[in-house]
């Protein structure tokens, strides 16, 4: 935060708000107008990226919707007048969403001999929804202090003309899903359903295992035999070029870069004559496929087995279906049996 003594400025009100403030300090606030920053005497001024105004006033029907014209960074500030005092106090100045401290910065102002502009900027915030207060104290005896609050829902989208309604602002962020409770219904939530990284799935049904290449090993699917030890990278499976020599680490571990060869081929599964690749790693036998994992024991090399399920919803992803994710920005929530996501303000 930056401290700064003010100056003279003039500027139009152009944003569209709601507002609540109060005052325990000597100030007579006029509401509801539309007015210019800072009118003669005025005590105390704020402003939200770069637009200065009196009090967060409401200049249009409320609740009112502030139109930042995008969700780029909240650069909120304020000016405040501050008292004369004959000794030292402490001046402190909070920005606050929904209640919760964001921001708190402290100075020492005084002794002063007559009143003091002081003007602030605070850090850029990410855009959030939510009610944002900026709130000062001036600890002299009897204690200064005074807010203002501006309620900020969504960028308006040009296509919505006024009055301005929150529920139908919100509404045109869900995708054309309903708009309840400030979320987003998406649907019903399934008796099997559940939330997994930002996105609903649902149990998979008839889940059964196989090995469509290679022979069943446990759990595994035996695919080859390695002349050498074998091992993975990037879920591929490997075996060291005999008589070649590694530089990872412990000593003489992948990648083998000098030195050894690789057969022309190997048994894979039924085909004895499967091609070996040889490249900066080692002997590349081959990539698992989808839904796989390449395992090495020794110089046997294995792939998971292959799952299949049936989903009565959604496509299986090898463990679960998974049916969809919430739009970009947006999270995936769950309440009373139904799915939600949070509304879809930002690109």
């Amino acid at each position: 935060m930056v401290f700064t003594n003010a100056g003279p400025s003039q500027k139009t009100m152009v944003l569209v708000i709601a507002v609540v403030f109060s005052s325990v300090a000597s100030f007579n606030i006029a509401k509801s107008q539309v007015i210019t920053f800072p009118p003669a005497g005025m005590a105390v001024g704020f402003w939200l990226n770069s637009t200065k105004f009196q009090d967060f006033s409401t200049i249009a029907q409320p609740p009112g919707l502030v139109d930042l014209g995008n969700c780029g960074p909240l650069s909120f500030g304020g000016r405040f007048q501050v008292p004369g005092t004959f000794s030292r106090h402490t001046f402190t100045v909070s920005l606050k969403r929904d209640g919760a401290t964001i921001v708190t910065e402290s100075t020492k102002l005084g002794p002063l001999s007559g009143t003091k502009l002081v003007e602030l900027n605070f850090p850029a915030q990410d855009f959030s929804p939510g009610e944002w207060k900026i709130e000062w104290v001036f600890l002299t005896s009897p204690t200064h202090t005074d807010s203002g609050t501006i309620k900020l829902v969504a960028p308006i989208l040009k296509s919505l003309n006024p009055p301005y309604v929150e529920a139908g602002v919100d509404q045109l962020y869900c995708g054309g899903f309903g708009y309840t409770n400030k979320l987003c219904l998406y649907r019903q939530k399934p008796s099997t359903g559940f939330i997994f990284n930002n996105s609903y799935y649902m149990a998979a049904a008839n889940i059964t295992s196989s090995c469509p290449a290679g022979q069943v090993s446990g759990t595994l699917c035996l695919m080859a035999t390695a002349p050498s030890a074998g091992f993975v990278h990037n879920n591929s499976l490997y075996f060291r070029p005999p008589g070649s020599i590694g530089h990872g680490f412990p000593r003489n571990q992948p990648p083998f870069t000098l030195g050894g060869a690789c057969p022309p081929e190997i048994q894979v599964g039924n085909n004895p004559h499967s091609i070996v690749v040889r490249d900066s790693w080692g002997c590349l036998v081959m990539p698992a496929p989808f839904w796989q994992n390449a395992v090495v024991q020794g110089n046997l090399l294995f792939l998971t087995q292959r799952k299949a399920g049936t989903c009565l919803d959604g496509s299986f992803d090898g463990a679960n279906c998974f049916i969809r994710s919430p739009p970009a920005g947006s999270k995936a929530l769950e309440s009373l049996g139904n799915w939600y996501w949070t509304p879809h303000y930002c690109n």
